[in-house]
């Protein structure tokens, strides 16, 4: 672990990702610029991550205002933004609410990809799954994958507890493969080009990025409007669908092209198995996720 200096104190960054990240701070210069997708379960971590290492790469000159939270707001910032600075887009597909939203999130990114090439910036774009990301970027500009998660791990005690802080990066030329084939959806490849850990610890004040998160989420959790009636209908199928056991998630998945992990998110399926009804209770009926 190789020390960081940030504000009054430090944290730790694994050895083997900072000479990795040093490699990249040097080939930017030669009119590059970088595109990372950082991924996980919810609560694994990886904004933690996301922002130690924009932080490095921006030679500690990431601010809160470098992180963005809406479509809108990363567009400010890219737009904004001078020659080698850092933005990532956090939980770029928090809270989806159908597939209109994930294309407008995915268009404002494709539509920004000029300037982040013209202006050479390093972009994160943090979101629960690889799969939620427009092809394209993923197939042309992406140069790899920081995929976050945590491990299982007994205690003394006998107890089992989940360790987070655990990642591997899979490059562009293996992420396109499994992308561009139709035989494999929403699997990882096998083995990753690199794997490092890191601590928790939050570059920018922790207390500031949890409250324009927090009201970042509020808004995006407004009641919706006349025109998205249609998004809650479809809600409705695809949970009726569901429930009903005429497809499987996984089919479901394909069919939409969602990646299970969103298609939980848009229909009212909970991973305890239980179907949520517009008022928000539970469903006596019980739904297999497969």
């Amino acid at each position: 672990m190789i020390k960081i200096p940030c504000r009054d104190t430090h944290y730790w960054m694994d050895g083997l990702l900072k000479a990795n990240l040093d490699i990249a701070k040097q080939v930017i210069k030669d009119d590059w610029d970088f595109l990372w997708v950082v991924d996980g379960d919810v609560g694994s971590g990886k904004s933690v991550f996301a922002q130690q290492v924009a932080f490095y790469l921006s030679e500690n000159k990431l601010k809160l205002e470098n992180i963005c939270f809406t479509a809108e707001e990363f567009r400010t910032q890219i737009l904004k933004a001078k020659k080698y600075d850092c933005i990532i887009f956090d939980e770029a597909f928090r809270g989806l609410s159908g597939r209109t939203s994930l294309s407008k999130i995915n268009k404002s990114i494709v539509e920004l990809l000029n300037e982040i090439r013209q202006k050479n910036l390093y972009v994160l774009i943090v979101l629960p799954s690889m799969w939620d990301l427009d092809k394209y970027v993923t197939m042309h500009r992406c140069q790899g994958v920081f995929h976050v998660f945590h491990v299982k791990k007994r205690k003394e005690s006998g107890d089992i507890f989940r360790q987070r802080g655990h990642v591997r990066f899979f490059n562009g030329s293996s992420i396109r493969y499994f992308i561009g084939n139709n035989k494999i959806k929403y699997v990882y490849p096998k083995d990753s080009n690199m794997k490092v850990t890191f601590r928790n610890f939050y570059p920018i004040d922790e207390n500031e990025y949890r409250s324009k998160k927090d009201k970042a989420l509020a808004a995006d959790s407004a009641p919706p409007v006349q025109d998205d009636k249609w998004q809650v209908r479809c809600s409705r199928l695809i949970t009726l669908i569901l429930a009903r056991k005429w497809v499987s998630q996984r089919q479901l998945a394909e069919i939409l092209g969602y990646s299970r992990e969103s298609l939980r998110k848009w229909s009212g399926v909970r991973p305890n198995g239980y179907i949520i009804n517009p008022q928000g209770e539970a469903d006596v009926h019980n739904v297999e996720v497969v």
